[in-house]
């Protein structure tokens, strides 16, 4: 983004604060993080941020929950890469399952196939910052339930290995027995790992929309 584009967000973005506004779809459009950062302060400018002791309770508290907002913004920008990150992450569960199953049957096509489902779900609301803010919660909400249904149903994938694969040599026989008989756990642990991530995610872009209408309202 050119500076020239930048100074015209600016100009937008000192427009809605002026209206009591937090400009998170302007500064949203800013990827790189110094000029987010530098376009927040040209937006809020340090004269703005400073609280004195000559003003009222409102604008002190205002002020000061100016920095909270921020703050939860920077970190709901993480989020919304971290719910892209994810999905690229089931994509390649869902790939490498499938090409297990291709390579050696076993039960990894219905897992493969669930996951793959997950990630164009979490892909078509992560394209979209609006529809993470509306739909991040529910989409967690919604994984968890697919994870209960797919263990409930599937239980657990079967080992990668049969037991003549682990006819090796006498050096790696261990190893690869230990490999095989974790082999279905690898599978949960990164499903569970997920999980947890948009978990914490689902609770930044919470915390971010509450703090946001909440700065908002003081400016009322």
């Amino acid at each position: 983004m050119t500076q020239f584009e930048l100074d015209i967000l600016a100009k937008k973005g000192r427009s809605e604060a002026e209206n009591g506004m937090f400009p998170s779809e302007l500064l949203e459009q800013v990827k790189d993080r110094r000029k987010r950062k530098w376009l927040f302060d040209s937006i809020f400018s340090a004269q703005y941020r400073e609280i004195t002791t000559q003003m009222s309770e409102t604008e002190k508290l205002r002020r000061g929950k100016l920095l909270s907002v921020e703050m939860a913004f920077e970190h709901y920008m993480k989020s919304v890469r971290i719910f892209r990150f994810n999905a690229a992450l089931l994509v390649a569960i869902g790939i490498i399952m499938i090409t297990l199953e291709l390579v050696r049957p076993m039960n990894g096509l219905a897992f493969g196939m669930i996951t793959l489902i997950e990630s164009t779900v979490v892909i078509a609301v992560s394209l979209n910052q609006v529809y993470i803010r509306k739909y991040g919660l529910l989409l967690f909400n919604a994984l968890v339930a697919s994870s209960i249904i797919e263990i409930a149903f599937f239980q657990f994938p079967l080992p990668v290995l049969y037991g003549s694969d682990l006819e090796v040599t006498s050096r790696l026989e261990g190893f690869w027995q230990i490999f095989n008989g974790l082999s279905p756990f690898l599978y949960i642990a990164a499903k569970f790992g997920i999980l947890i991530s948009m978990a914490f995610s689902s609770d930044r872009v919470r915390k971010f929309i509450q703090r946001k209408q909440d700065y908002e309202r003081t400016g009322e």
